[in-house]
């Protein structure tokens, strides 16, 4: 999950240098990158994992969608310590 999350910020990051994009442009599309995935894991692991069907025949299945509520969490943290940090990159150049 922190090499998935990490790598999305990295690779947002770069395509956004890839193609000549402001800093805030690069900073945007390198948390938006980062963040989104977590989301759609969930709602595919309830539609395909977790939907009516097989919760019928194992209950258990339930627990599919664990990881992913994990991550949507860990993808809010790192997102805000991410802006945070480039706050502070910010703060400290104008110094």
């Amino acid at each position: 999950m922190f090499c998935h999350n990490t790598l999305g910020y990295i690779l947002g990051y770069n395509v956004g240098r890839l193609f000549r994009f402001s800093l805030a442009k690069k900073r945007t599309i390198s948390i938006e990158v980062g963040m989104q995935n977590a989301g759609m894991a969930t709602v595919l692991a309830t539609a395909f994992f977790a939907n009516d069907d097989i919760l019928a025949r194992n209950p258990e299945a339930i627990l599919c969608v664990v990881p992913c509520a994990i991550s949507c969490a860990y993808h809010s943290i790192s997102g805000t310590v991410l802006a945070g940090l480039y706050v502070k990159y910010d703060e400290k150049k104008i110094k």
